[in-house]
Protein backbone atom coordinates (compact mmCIF):
# COMPACT_ATOMS: atom_id res chain seq x y z
CA UNK A 1 0.00 0.00 0.00
CA UNK A 2 2.89 2.52 0.64
CA UNK A 3 4.31 2.18 -2.38
CA UNK A 4 0.73 3.16 -4.39
CA UNK A 5 -0.01 5.84 -1.48
CA UNK A 6 2.78 7.81 -1.59
CA UNK A 7 2.69 8.58 -5.51
CA UNK A 8 -1.29 9.54 -5.24
CA UNK A 9 -0.66 11.98 -2.04
CA UNK A 10 2.13 13.14 -4.54
CA UNK A 11 0.01 13.46 -7.31
CA UNK A 12 -2.90 15.28 -4.83
CA UNK A 13 -0.22 18.14 -4.15
CA UNK A 14 0.63 18.90 -7.40
CA UNK A 15 -3.01 19.20 -8.08
CA UNK A 16 -3.53 21.37 -5.11
CA UNK A 17 -0.34 23.52 -5.93
CA UNK A 18 -1.46 23.97 -9.48
CA UNK A 19 -4.98 24.94 -8.56
CA UNK A 20 -2.92 27.50 -5.68
CA UNK A 21 -1.42 29.21 -8.97
CA UNK A 22 -4.52 29.79 -10.97
CA UNK A 23 -6.21 31.25 -8.25
CA UNK A 24 -3.27 33.68 -7.82
CA UNK A 25 -3.34 34.72 -11.62
CA UNK A 26 -6.66 35.79 -11.19
CA UNK A 27 -7.89 39.45 -9.95
CA UNK A 28 -11.45 39.40 -8.30
CA UNK A 29 -14.16 41.88 -9.58
CA UNK A 30 -17.27 42.64 -8.85
CA UNK A 31 -19.66 42.91 -11.69
CA UNK A 32 -23.07 44.74 -11.44
CA UNK A 33 -24.76 43.84 -14.24
CA UNK A 34 -24.48 40.04 -13.32
CA UNK A 35 -24.82 41.02 -10.01
CA UNK A 36 -22.18 37.98 -8.52
CA UNK A 37 -18.61 37.52 -7.83
CA UNK A 38 -16.83 37.18 -11.33
CA UNK A 39 -13.40 35.84 -12.16
CA UNK A 40 -11.04 37.34 -14.86
CA UNK A 41 -8.11 35.87 -16.18
CA UNK A 42 -5.06 38.19 -16.32
CA UNK A 43 -3.20 36.10 -18.69
CA UNK A 44 -4.93 37.45 -22.48
CA UNK A 45 -2.66 40.98 -22.67
CA UNK A 46 -3.49 43.88 -22.41
CA UNK A 47 -6.61 44.35 -23.93
CA UNK A 48 -8.14 42.09 -21.26
CA UNK A 49 -6.27 43.62 -18.07
CA UNK A 50 -7.98 46.74 -18.79
CA UNK A 51 -11.28 45.01 -18.45
CA UNK A 52 -10.48 43.93 -15.42
CA UNK A 53 -12.56 45.68 -12.36
CA UNK A 54 -11.12 46.74 -8.84
CA UNK A 55 -13.62 45.24 -5.99
CA UNK A 56 -15.53 48.40 -5.06
CA UNK A 57 -18.83 49.20 -2.95
CA UNK A 58 -21.71 50.45 -4.76
CA UNK A 59 -23.39 50.91 -1.61
CA UNK A 60 -20.82 53.61 -0.27
CA UNK A 61 -22.55 56.61 -2.22
CA UNK A 62 -25.75 56.17 -0.27
CA UNK A 63 -26.43 57.41 3.15
CA UNK A 64 -24.91 55.48 6.36
CA UNK A 65 -27.25 52.15 6.69
CA UNK A 66 -28.79 52.24 3.62
CA UNK A 67 -27.67 50.16 0.32
CA UNK A 68 -27.87 50.26 -3.62
CA UNK A 69 -30.96 48.21 -4.58
CA UNK A 70 -33.11 47.90 -8.17
CA UNK A 71 -34.98 50.44 -9.06
CA UNK A 72 -39.27 49.73 -8.63
CA UNK A 73 -41.70 50.34 -10.96
CA UNK A 74 -43.06 53.46 -9.52
CA UNK A 75 -39.77 55.20 -8.54
CA UNK A 76 -40.03 58.45 -11.04
CA UNK A 77 -36.50 58.19 -12.01
CA UNK A 78 -36.07 56.40 -15.63
CA UNK A 79 -33.01 55.24 -17.69
CA UNK A 80 -31.75 56.68 -20.82
CA UNK A 81 -30.43 55.29 -23.65
CA UNK A 82 -29.69 57.59 -25.70
CA UNK A 83 -28.28 61.46 -25.52
CA UNK A 84 -26.17 63.28 -27.78
CA UNK A 85 -23.77 63.70 -25.55
CA UNK A 86 -23.13 59.55 -25.22
CA UNK A 87 -22.62 59.95 -29.63
CA UNK A 88 -19.56 59.71 -30.55
CA UNK A 89 -18.25 59.98 -34.31
CA UNK A 90 -20.33 63.18 -35.15
CA UNK A 91 -23.54 61.04 -34.98
CA UNK A 92 -27.25 62.96 -33.17
CA UNK A 93 -27.11 60.27 -30.71
CA UNK A 94 -27.51 56.82 -30.48
CA UNK A 95 -26.43 54.02 -27.84
CA UNK A 96 -23.57 52.27 -28.81
CA UNK A 97 -21.91 53.05 -25.62
CA UNK A 98 -24.57 52.94 -23.63
CA UNK A 99 -23.40 50.16 -20.27
CA UNK A 100 -26.61 47.25 -20.54
CA UNK A 101 -26.91 47.29 -16.71
CA UNK A 102 -29.52 49.36 -14.79
CA UNK A 103 -29.55 52.21 -12.51
CA UNK A 104 -30.13 51.64 -9.12
CA UNK A 105 -31.69 53.70 -6.18
CA UNK A 106 -30.81 53.71 -2.37
CA UNK A 107 -32.98 51.33 -0.26
CA UNK A 108 -35.94 53.23 1.41
CA UNK A 109 -35.60 56.34 -0.60
CA UNK A 110 -37.76 56.30 -4.14
CA UNK A 111 -36.50 60.09 -4.63
CA UNK A 112 -33.05 58.71 -4.94
CA UNK A 113 -31.30 57.45 -7.94
CA UNK A 114 -27.31 55.42 -8.33
CA UNK A 115 -25.65 56.06 -11.60
CA UNK A 116 -22.44 54.23 -11.99
CA UNK A 117 -19.82 52.21 -14.21
CA UNK A 118 -19.18 48.67 -13.38
CA UNK A 119 -15.30 49.02 -14.63
CA UNK A 120 -15.97 46.68 -17.53
CA UNK A 121 -15.16 47.68 -20.89
CA UNK A 122 -16.07 50.96 -19.80
CA UNK A 123 -13.41 52.56 -22.87
CA UNK A 124 -16.00 51.20 -25.24
CA UNK A 125 -19.39 50.71 -22.52
CA UNK A 126 -18.60 54.08 -20.87
CA UNK A 127 -22.46 55.80 -20.34
CA UNK A 128 -24.84 55.71 -18.06
CA UNK A 129 -28.00 57.86 -17.24
CA UNK A 130 -31.70 58.61 -15.56
CA UNK A 131 -34.05 61.46 -15.62
CA UNK A 132 -37.23 61.89 -14.12
CA UNK A 133 -39.43 61.66 -17.88
CA UNK A 134 -43.26 62.03 -16.57
CA UNK A 135 -42.20 65.29 -13.93
CA UNK A 136 -41.22 67.67 -15.57
CA UNK A 137 -41.16 71.24 -13.21
CA UNK A 138 -42.67 74.37 -14.16
CA UNK A 139 -39.97 76.80 -14.29
CA UNK A 140 -43.12 79.03 -13.83
CA UNK A 141 -44.22 78.03 -10.68
CA UNK A 142 -40.78 76.48 -9.34
CA UNK A 143 -39.56 77.76 -5.80
CA UNK A 144 -36.53 74.95 -5.03
CA UNK A 145 -34.56 72.25 -4.81
CA UNK A 146 -33.24 70.08 -2.48
CA UNK A 147 -31.14 66.91 -2.43
CA UNK A 148 -27.79 65.33 -1.26
CA UNK A 149 -25.31 63.93 -4.29
CA UNK A 150 -22.23 61.73 -3.06
CA UNK A 151 -19.91 60.87 -5.73
CA UNK A 152 -17.01 58.59 -5.42
CA UNK A 153 -13.64 57.29 -8.11
CA UNK A 154 -14.86 59.81 -10.77
CA UNK A 155 -12.10 61.73 -11.40
CA UNK A 156 -11.24 62.22 -15.06
CA UNK A 157 -14.52 61.40 -16.21
CA UNK A 158 -16.87 63.79 -17.57
CA UNK A 159 -20.41 62.96 -15.23
CA UNK A 160 -22.96 65.46 -14.15
CA UNK A 161 -25.09 64.16 -11.14
CA UNK A 162 -27.91 66.44 -11.17
CA UNK A 163 -29.25 68.88 -13.57
CA UNK A 164 -32.05 70.56 -15.97
CA UNK A 165 -32.37 69.79 -19.63
CA UNK A 166 -34.70 72.14 -21.45
CA UNK A 167 -37.77 70.16 -22.68
CA UNK A 168 -37.78 72.80 -25.57
CA UNK A 169 -34.96 72.61 -28.49
CA UNK A 170 -34.89 74.73 -31.32
CA UNK A 171 -35.05 72.98 -34.96
CA UNK A 172 -32.22 73.80 -37.01
CA UNK A 173 -29.56 76.19 -36.78
CA UNK A 174 -30.18 79.65 -35.63
CA UNK A 175 -28.03 82.65 -35.98
CA UNK A 176 -25.24 79.80 -36.76
CA UNK A 177 -25.90 77.04 -33.82
CA UNK A 178 -28.00 75.03 -32.93
CA UNK A 179 -28.13 74.48 -29.20
CA UNK A 180 -27.90 77.46 -27.36
CA UNK A 181 -26.94 75.74 -24.31
CA UNK A 182 -26.06 79.28 -21.99
CA UNK A 183 -29.59 80.47 -23.31
CA UNK A 184 -31.74 77.19 -23.56
CA UNK A 185 -32.62 77.05 -20.58
CA UNK A 186 -30.30 74.10 -19.27
CA UNK A 187 -28.42 74.35 -15.81
CA UNK A 188 -25.82 71.52 -14.77
CA UNK A 189 -26.64 72.09 -11.15
CA UNK A 190 -23.16 69.76 -10.76
CA UNK A 191 -21.04 68.36 -13.24
CA UNK A 192 -17.93 67.48 -13.47
CA UNK A 193 -16.25 68.86 -16.44
CA UNK A 194 -12.41 67.06 -16.37
CA UNK A 195 -11.25 69.19 -19.75
CA UNK A 196 -12.08 72.37 -17.57
CA UNK A 197 -12.39 71.94 -13.97
CA UNK A 198 -9.99 68.90 -13.27
CA UNK A 199 -10.97 67.34 -10.26
CA UNK A 200 -13.41 69.46 -8.82
CA UNK A 201 -17.16 69.87 -9.83
CA UNK A 202 -18.97 73.19 -11.07
CA UNK A 203 -22.36 74.66 -11.08
CA UNK A 204 -22.19 75.27 -15.45
CA UNK A 205 -24.39 78.04 -17.36
CA UNK A 206 -22.35 77.31 -20.56
CA UNK A 207 -22.02 79.45 -23.27
CA UNK A 208 -24.48 81.32 -25.66
CA UNK A 209 -22.73 81.38 -29.08
CA UNK A 210 -25.81 82.27 -31.14
CA UNK A 211 -26.57 85.11 -28.53
CA UNK A 212 -30.08 86.55 -28.04
CA UNK A 213 -31.70 84.48 -30.84
CA UNK A 214 -35.65 85.25 -29.17
CA UNK A 215 -38.18 86.68 -31.93
CA UNK A 216 -38.60 89.90 -30.25
CA UNK A 217 -36.01 92.81 -29.86
CA UNK A 218 -32.73 91.73 -27.78
CA UNK A 219 -33.33 92.52 -23.95
CA UNK A 220 -29.01 93.27 -24.27
CA UNK A 221 -27.29 93.24 -20.83
CA UNK A 222 -30.02 91.71 -19.09
CA UNK A 223 -28.34 88.59 -20.40
CA UNK A 224 -25.65 88.76 -18.70
CA UNK A 225 -23.04 87.78 -21.80
CA UNK A 226 -20.93 86.44 -22.35
CA UNK A 227 -22.84 83.25 -19.94
CA UNK A 228 -20.30 81.21 -19.21
CA UNK A 229 -19.26 84.32 -16.91
CA UNK A 230 -21.55 82.48 -14.77
CA UNK A 231 -20.23 79.07 -14.32
CA UNK A 232 -18.78 78.40 -10.73
CA UNK A 233 -16.23 76.23 -9.70
CA UNK A 234 -16.69 74.57 -5.96
CA UNK A 235 -13.35 73.37 -4.33
CA UNK A 236 -14.68 71.90 -1.02
CA UNK A 237 -14.35 68.76 -2.45
CA UNK A 238 -12.88 66.72 -5.48
CA UNK A 239 -14.91 64.03 -7.31
CA UNK A 240 -12.91 61.09 -5.98
CA UNK A 241 -14.41 61.37 -2.47
CA UNK A 242 -18.03 64.15 -2.82
CA UNK A 243 -20.67 64.36 -0.16
CA UNK A 244 -22.81 67.60 -0.01
CA UNK A 245 -25.92 68.91 -0.21
CA UNK A 246 -27.01 70.89 -2.98
CA UNK A 247 -29.96 73.91 -2.69
CA UNK A 248 -31.29 75.13 -5.38
CA UNK A 249 -33.27 78.29 -5.32
CA UNK A 250 -35.45 80.53 -7.68
CA UNK A 251 -35.36 84.20 -6.71
CA UNK A 252 -39.59 84.66 -7.37
CA UNK A 253 -39.07 88.90 -7.52
CA UNK A 254 -35.88 88.47 -10.77
CA UNK A 255 -36.59 84.94 -12.05
CA UNK A 256 -33.11 83.88 -11.50
CA UNK A 257 -31.62 80.74 -10.22
CA UNK A 258 -29.57 80.47 -7.86
CA UNK A 259 -27.14 77.25 -6.50
CA UNK A 260 -25.31 76.59 -3.09
CA UNK A 261 -23.96 73.84 -2.09
CA UNK A 262 -23.13 72.41 2.07
CA UNK A 263 -22.41 69.99 4.12
CA UNK A 264 -24.42 67.23 4.19
CA UNK A 265 -27.05 67.26 7.19
CA UNK A 266 -26.84 70.88 6.88
CA UNK A 267 -29.33 72.26 4.17
CA UNK A 268 -30.76 73.81 3.33
CA UNK A 269 -27.84 75.37 2.06
CA UNK A 270 -28.05 79.61 2.81
CA UNK A 271 -27.53 81.27 -0.47
CA UNK A 272 -25.25 84.51 -0.46
CA UNK A 273 -23.88 86.86 -2.93
CA UNK A 274 -20.78 84.14 -3.51
CA UNK A 275 -23.49 81.54 -4.64
CA UNK A 276 -23.62 80.41 -8.11
CA UNK A 277 -26.08 81.99 -10.11
CA UNK A 278 -27.97 81.77 -13.21
CA UNK A 279 -26.89 85.30 -14.58
CA UNK A 280 -30.34 86.36 -15.97
CA UNK A 281 -34.33 85.59 -14.91
CA UNK A 282 -35.18 82.20 -15.98
CA UNK A 283 -37.77 83.38 -18.17
CA UNK A 284 -35.05 84.92 -20.77
CA UNK A 285 -34.01 81.45 -21.73
CA UNK A 286 -35.35 79.73 -25.06
CA UNK A 287 -37.70 77.38 -23.27
CA UNK A 288 -39.82 80.12 -22.74
CA UNK A 289 -38.92 82.58 -25.49
CA UNK A 290 -38.41 80.52 -28.48
CA UNK A 291 -36.26 81.73 -31.40
CA UNK A 292 -36.39 83.13 -34.70
CA UNK A 293 -36.95 81.07 -37.45
CA UNK A 294 -34.19 78.47 -38.52
CA UNK A 295 -31.24 79.83 -41.33
CA UNK A 296 -31.86 76.88 -43.21
CA UNK A 297 -34.04 77.06 -46.52
CA UNK A 298 -37.51 77.97 -45.73
CA UNK A 299 -36.90 78.69 -41.83
CA UNK A 300 -38.40 75.95 -39.24
CA UNK A 301 -40.59 77.73 -37.17
CA UNK A 302 -39.65 77.71 -33.37
CA UNK A 303 -42.02 80.20 -32.16
CA UNK A 304 -44.51 80.19 -30.26
CA UNK A 305 -43.05 77.40 -27.96
CA UNK A 306 -46.00 74.89 -27.29
CA UNK A 307 -47.79 75.49 -24.52
CA UNK A 308 -47.40 71.77 -23.04
CA UNK A 309 -43.32 72.24 -22.66
CA UNK A 310 -43.33 75.75 -22.61
CA UNK A 311 -41.06 76.86 -19.50
CA UNK A 312 -40.34 72.98 -18.30
CA UNK A 313 -37.22 71.21 -17.52
CA UNK A 314 -36.69 67.88 -17.24
CA UNK A 315 -34.11 66.04 -14.28
CA UNK A 316 -31.35 64.31 -15.60
CA UNK A 317 -27.82 61.90 -13.73
CA UNK A 318 -25.83 61.06 -16.08
CA UNK A 319 -21.72 59.56 -16.59
CA UNK A 320 -20.38 60.18 -19.98
CA UNK A 321 -17.02 58.03 -20.22
CA UNK A 322 -16.39 59.34 -23.88
CA UNK A 323 -13.27 59.56 -25.94
CA UNK A 324 -10.94 62.45 -25.67
CA UNK A 325 -12.66 65.01 -27.93
CA UNK A 326 -16.43 64.49 -27.01
CA UNK A 327 -17.45 67.06 -24.88
CA UNK A 328 -15.97 67.57 -21.56
CA UNK A 329 -13.43 64.00 -21.55
CA UNK A 330 -10.38 64.26 -21.69
CA UNK A 331 -10.55 60.15 -22.45
CA UNK A 332 -12.49 57.07 -22.12
CA UNK A 333 -11.37 55.76 -19.15
CA UNK A 334 -10.75 52.05 -18.71
CA UNK A 335 -11.54 50.45 -15.76
CA UNK A 336 -13.99 53.12 -14.84
CA UNK A 337 -15.61 52.16 -11.31
CA UNK A 338 -17.27 55.74 -11.11
CA UNK A 339 -20.37 55.98 -9.11
CA UNK A 340 -22.79 58.69 -7.73
CA UNK A 341 -26.28 58.97 -5.88
CA UNK A 342 -28.91 62.04 -5.61
CA UNK A 343 -30.88 61.51 -2.46
CA UNK A 344 -33.29 62.98 -0.60
CA UNK A 345 -35.13 64.92 -3.57
CA UNK A 346 -37.55 67.36 -3.20
CA UNK A 347 -39.10 69.79 -5.64
CA UNK A 348 -41.10 72.85 -4.50
CA UNK A 349 -43.02 74.07 -6.64
CA UNK A 350 -43.56 73.30 -10.43
CA UNK A 351 -43.88 69.65 -10.59
CA UNK A 352 -47.89 67.68 -11.89
CA UNK A 353 -49.54 66.28 -9.06
CA UNK A 354 -49.13 62.28 -9.36
CA UNK A 355 -48.39 59.91 -7.36
CA UNK A 356 -45.20 59.31 -9.24
CA UNK A 357 -44.15 63.21 -8.71
CA UNK A 358 -45.22 63.02 -4.93
CA UNK A 359 -41.55 60.71 -4.29
CA UNK A 360 -39.51 64.31 -4.69
CA UNK A 361 -42.43 66.77 -4.15
CA UNK A 362 -41.85 68.97 -1.12
CA UNK A 363 -44.95 71.39 -0.29
CA UNK A 364 -44.93 75.15 -1.25
CA UNK A 365 -43.96 77.44 1.78
CA UNK A 366 -46.53 79.47 1.60
CA UNK A 367 -45.89 83.01 0.68
CA UNK A 368 -41.73 82.90 0.22
CA UNK A 369 -40.77 85.56 -2.30
CA UNK A 370 -37.02 84.78 -2.49
CA UNK A 371 -33.59 86.42 -1.67
CA UNK A 372 -35.00 89.57 -3.32
CA UNK A 373 -31.75 91.23 -1.64
CA UNK A 374 -29.55 89.22 -3.88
Amino acid sequence: MASVTMPLVGAIVTLLTFAAMIRTSRTLYHSMDANEVTFASTSRGKEERSRIVKPFNLDDVCPDGSAAVELPASSPWRRKTKHPSCAPGGQKEHNERFVSYLPQMCKGDESSVVIYLNGENTENKGCMAASVPDCKIDMVSFERLEADVRMKDCVDIWAAPLWQKPVFKAKGMVNGVYYNQGLSGEYDYLEICPSANGTYPATNVGTAGGGWRGPTADPGEALGLPREKWDKHWTTENNDDFAQHVTVLKNLTTGELWVQICALGTGPCQITPESARYGTDIRLSEIFTGTKDSDSPGGENNHPVPSDVKGKVELISDIWNMPRGEGCSVDAKPGATCRMSVSNLKVTGGLPNSPTCSKIMSAPRGGEVGHSEL
